[in-house]
């Protein structure tokens, strides 16, 4: 599996004209050659200083540079609607505001005086966006208040949940009355993470993490993480396969040919494990962004632009 290209994940949140931003960077070289952070950073004081100036034509080419920078997130829509609005612009205005709020997005800034030429028109859709919505009902309840469950998933076929556990180390299987038992226990004795059912390959994959100076894991396994592949009827260990070290490998989603892809909160990259086809060798090995693996300062066999593990 190839690395994601090189770019960002932005989160961002708007005051005013106020942003604030967290970036997981990964090599990502925006405007004029500028690296992500300083280029955003640059944007930002832009806007700032043509705001305090009230020189809106700036601040609109300052706004639409901003929004093609975030790749049209909801906040820059917003201060693309604010210019218009300064510079008496209300259809344009409008047109950025229904963006907005078609994104299902509310925003405290639209009930400021300046926004009121439009709010009648997003209004009804305003509305909808911040009203309470339940479409869920109780399915089970889990009996043990310690278990602080961390991740559930469902198979279709024996009609059972799975859910892992931190504190108890095992997973844990619910038919729909709720009666539970333990479907396996931590190989290492760490909490259990990611946990995710291929109902079509029988497989249940979880993972386990040795987390920093969590209560019952030996310093010695700190910061180690490992897959598990169970079979999902039989409960047998079918096989262990060993992250990188360091690695947190806490959210889990299954390719349609059944590969998993772990995500690492620790070193921010996404890790597979290549299963290979039923024609094929069924060796297996735990991968790693290329880049990922330079940050990590790792000196590593590069096999399609990507650093393998063997398991």
């Amino acid at each position: 599996m190839k690395g994601p290209p090189k770019g960002l994940c932005i989160g961002i949140w708007m005051c005013g004209a106020a942003f604030f931003l967290a970036i997981a960077q990964t090599g990502f070289a925006a405007e004029g050659g500028l690296p992500a952070s300083e280029a955003f950073r640059q944007l930002r004081e832009t806007l700032v200083s043509e705001k305090k100036r009230a020189d809106w034509t700036a601040f609109l080419a300052s706004a639409e540079r901003l929004r093609v920078f975030l790749n049209g997130s909801p906040a820059s829509v917003l201060e693309v609607a604010r210019a218009q609005l300064e510079l008496g612009r209300t259809d344009e205005a409008l047109n950025e505001a229904r963006h907005f709020v078609a994104m299902g997005q509310s925003h405290p800034v639209l009930d400021a005086p300046l926004f009121q030429p439009v709010r009648s028109a997003i209004d009804a859709h305003l509305s909808r966006n911040v009203a309470a919505l339940s479409i869920a009902k109780p399915v089970i309840t889990l009996s043990d208040s310690g278990r602080l469950a961390e991740d559930i998933d469902y198979d279709s076929r024996s009609r059972r949940f799975f859910v892992t556990s931190i504190l108890e180390h095992n997973i844990v299987a619910l038919d729909a009355a709720g009666h539970s038992k333990v479907f396996a226990d931590s190989p290492d004795h760490w909490p259990m993470m990611a946990l995710k059912v291929d109902t079509a390959r029988r497989r249940l994959w979880v993972t386990e993490v040795a987390l920093d100076g969590f209560p019952g894991v030996a310093p010695v396994d700190s910061g180690r993480s490992v897959i598990l592949e169970y079979h999902l009827d039989q409960g047998t260990l079918l096989a262990r396969y060993i992250g990188p070290p360091g690695s947190n490998l806490g959210d889990m989603v299954l390719t349609p040919h059944g590969d998993p892809i772990v995500s690492d909160g620790n070193g921010g990259g996404n890790l597979s494990i290549e299963c290979g086809h039923p024609a094929a060798d069924r060796s297996r090995r735990l991968y790693l962004a290329a880049d990922d693996c330079h940050l990590r300062g790792r000196s590593t066999r590069l096999r399609s632009g990507l650093c393998s593990w063997n398991s």
